[in-house]
């Protein structure tokens, strides 16, 4: 997928965020945004370290399981991008920002009622 494809891509997909609300109980909710939020931010801080070290293999490695993370909860923008990094594409200095910014508006959208 291009950069400007990518760009076209709404940050969460609310349909995917409404069928997630549907399928688990309100009490669950917290348990989920916590998990999400955890794993977003060990994916990132190691994505982070793997960038800054070079190691080719480890962003891709990283790469996929953020993209998986993103698109579970229809961050679309986010796992696009990781998609395309994990396939070995160039690493866009925002992509950390972008993952950011997903993180937050799908947290923010599994916590609205």
């Amino acid at each position: 997928m291009t950069l400007s494809a990518i760009a076209d891509l709404a940050v969460i997909d609310d349909v995917a965020i409404t069928e997630i609300k549907n399928a688990l109980p309100p009490e669950m909710m917290d348990e989920l945004c916590a998990t999400f939020c955890r794993d977003c931010d060990q994916a990132l801080g190691e994505f982070d370290c793997a960038v800054l070290a070079h190691d080719m293999l480890l962003i891709r490695k990283i790469a996929h399981r953020l993209k998986g993370i993103f698109a579970q909860f229809g961050a679309q923008q986010a796992a696009a991008y990781a998609a395309r990094i994990a396939e070995g594409e160039d690493i866009n200095h925002d992509f950390t920002q972008m993952c950011t910014r997903a993180k937050e508006a799908v947290h923010q959208a599994l916590r609205q009622s």
